[in-house]
């Protein structure tokens, strides 16, 4: 997945934001990214309304001297310069820029692509020795994980032949290379090439590698090498040198088909003993429920209420044991139904009821659209912040979902306080803190005593139109969960998918609009994707993002341009709307567009919704970062038929003008 680079002292991490500055789920979105104009190559100047000053990105010209030189000078720039670069496939000197294309981290697959094609072409040989020069490239790099996964499985879905051909550099790779991935990429393609298993293992055993073999099954396409993997991976379980690797190779049991009833039990017979049951409950929970033997099932259960009773109190909300609940939980739906429901309630009384609740990546949207808890009883919410920006928790009253929401716009985060954009309201009932991608935050409470259905919302200004669920409290528990009910959606939103839209399916009907647009619908359906939010048409509407109406006259009436900015967000972010995490030396985090910079402060924002700037010294930075992905969040258009993306774009090119020719008969 995307990961920006470092945009100061050295890399923290950063905030997910850009061009778009929209918001949206599978029912909501927002349109046009502003650097949907880089994608025509023209300059950019965006007017500042917070430092009345005009800032102008142009095409970058590169110094065409050396290709070391030229790859110093590419990586100067962010992803969406990358893109403006000249190119020209038929020119060997650009091989750097395709290559730096190719292994920059958030680029979409299609460019990547293009560059494997030109780069084949340009080198005379294949897309695996391509593919293996970016990977040795980008292992050398930090923050490069998804890049690497992505380039990986590029890699090792060619044909056990082509991977033949460069055995000896996988071989290689493991030995010259100290990133993680690389080093496992360097063994799968061992395994997948068909190097005999005894020289890999004893390659690996002598390097001390044996956790990236292991690490590497989840790799591996072929089952059939990795079931050959089976009689090294056992020994490993019962006599391993350290826990380390002995937890990898428990890991790396759900990825071996073939012996599922023996691997289960294996598997419950660590949880049973108590020992390494995080990689345990890993591995069984990835495993399909119908390799699940029967027969021992009620056993695991049993197992498992009893590693949660001995685990003390106040360890029970360690992530390892929340997920051991959860298997609990999940192996009590495979039992009968009184047996199940015993279990269920077992699980619950041993401590507060541990809701494991993840954000997912790039939608905007919590993982659980509702759940439930029994009244009065204590309830422990994991936030599980797996996306690339803060998001936080809130609970509220029935029916104040929207008022929470709008006031946390309104307002502008206090220094020093972990908690901002909470509303001081009665109708707040319980937060988290403002969350970090990739880390957790827990909050503890007892439920209302009032059985209703309380929303649960992330009230990060613009998040909340479409971040939300609903904490389903009732005075029975195991009676709701014998017969679920889903509780109505606190906006009334009643939307599903129709499906996730791509260029190709909807690309046909652009050249001409059809039938005769509708221009309600069009209205309708800018408004139900949340585009107003941010974006304003006519006058009307946010001020987050760039107004709309004009948007087809910047993009000189391209409508292929325009679709792509909705439905490939992060392809291009324009650099004066990327959103910064910067860290001070005492220790607070800022998330926030910086309007301005000198050598002795920058002017920060950080409620786009209420952009009231301020400035912070300099000297007071520790740390800061800047992402290179958009905020919109793809699949936003997935609840809209194809004739109701048609009335939207026929909406955006009639600049809001109900009077336009793309209305009449």
């Amino acid at each position: 997945m995307p990961k920006p680079g470092a945009a100061g002292r050295r890399h923290v991490g950063a905030w997910h934001g850009g061009a778009a500055l929209g918001h949206g789920t599978r029912t909501t979105g927002c349109l046009v990214a502003l650097g949907a104009l880089l994608l025509c190559g023209a300059v950019l100047r965006a007017a500042d309304e917070h430092s009345q000053h005009v800032i102008t990105i142009e095409k970058p010209r590169l110094f065409w001297t050396t290709p070391i030189a030229v790859k110093f000078q590419l990586a100067q720039l962010s992803n969406a310069e990358l893109l403006l670069v000249e190119r020209d496939g038929e020119d060997r000197k650009y091989i750097p820029v395709y290559s730096a294309i190719l292994s920059r981290p958030g680029l979409p697959t299609e460019r990547r692509l293009e560059a494997i094609e030109v780069l084949i072409a340009f080198t005379s040989s294949d897309a695996a020795t391509v593919l293996l020069a970016a990977i040795q490239a980008a292992g050398d790099e930090e923050n490069t994980d998804g890049v690497l996964n992505e380039l990986g499985h590029m890699l090792l879905g060619r044909t056990p032949e082509e991977l033949l051909v460069h055995l000896e550099a996988f071989e290689a790779l493991p030995v010259e290379n100290e990133h993680p991935v690389v080093r496992r990429i360097g063994y799968a393609g061992q395994i997948v090439a068909g190097r005999d298993l005894d020289a890999i293992w004893e390659q690996a055993e002598e390097a001390e590698h044996l956790t990236a073999v292991l690490g590497s099954l989840s790799m591996i396409r072929t089952a059939e090498r990795r079931v050959a993997l089976y009689p090294r991976i056992k020994p490993l379980l019962a006599g391993a040198s350290d826990e380390n690797l002995q937890g990898a190779a428990i890991e790396a049991l759900a990825h071996v088909p073939g012996h599922d009833a023996e691997i289960f039990r294996t598997l419950a017979a660590f949880v049973g003993r108590g020992l390494q049951v995080g990689p345990a409950v890993r591995a069984l929970s990835r495993m399909d429920r119908a390799r699940w033997p029967a027969d021992r099932i009620g056993g695991l259960a049993e197992s498992i209420v009893a590693f949660v009773r001995g685990t003390p109190p106040d360890q029970r909300a360690q992530p390892h044991v929340v997920d051991a609940v959860q298997l609990g939980n999940d192996l009590a739906g495979r039992l009968s139904a009184d047996r199940g429901t015993a279990l269920r309630k077992t699980l619950r009384t041993l401590g507060a009821t541990v809701i494991l609740l993840r954000t997912v990546r790039h939608e905007m949207r919590y993982e659980k659209k509702y759940f439930a808890v029994q009244a009065g009883r204590p309830v422990q919410i994991i936030l599980d912040n797996v996306d690339v920006m803060p998001h936080n928790v809130v609970v509220v009253k029935p029916g104040t979902m929207e008022a929470v929401g709008i006031a946390a716009e309104t307002m502008q985060p206090e220094r020093g306080n972990d908690r901002p954009f909470i509303p001081a309201m009665d109708e707040v009932l319980f937060a988290s803190r403002l969350v970090q991608p990739n880390e957790r935050d827990r909050v503890s409470f007892a439920a209302p005593e009032k059985p209703g259905d309380y929303p649960y919302v992330c009230t990060y200004p613009g998040h909340w139109r479409v971040m939300y669920g609903v904490m389903v409290v009732v005075e029975d528990l195991d009676a709701w969960l014998a017969d679920p009910v889903a509780p109505a959606d606190p906006l009334g939103n009643t939307r599903t998918v129709v499906r996730n839209w791509t260029l190709d399916d909807l690309a046909p009907h652009l050249a001409s609009p059809g039938s005769v647009r509708r221009f309600d619908v069009g209205k309708r359906v800018f408004t139900e994707a949340g585009c107003v939010t941010c974006h304003k048409m006519r006058g009307q509407g946010g001020q987050v993002g760039p107004e709309l109406t004009d948007v087809f006259e910047r993009l000189k009436g391209d409508r292929r341009a325009v679709l792509r900015e909705i439905l490939e967000p992060s392809a291009v972010v324009n650099e004066p709307y990327q959103v910064s995490l910067i860290e001070t030396i005492d220790g607070e985090q800022l998330f926030g567009l910086i309007t301005a910079r000198d050598e002795k402060t920058i002017t920060l924002v950080t409620n786009p919704q209420n952009p009231v700037p301020f400035q912070l010294p300099i000297e007071l930075i520790e740390q800061e970062a800047k992402s290179k992905n958009s905020l919109m969040p793809v699949g936003a258009l997935s609840t809209f038929t194809q004739e109701e993306i048609l009335d939207l774009l026929a909406y955006l090119e009639s600049a809001g003008h109900a009077s336009h020719k793309l209305y009449r008969p």
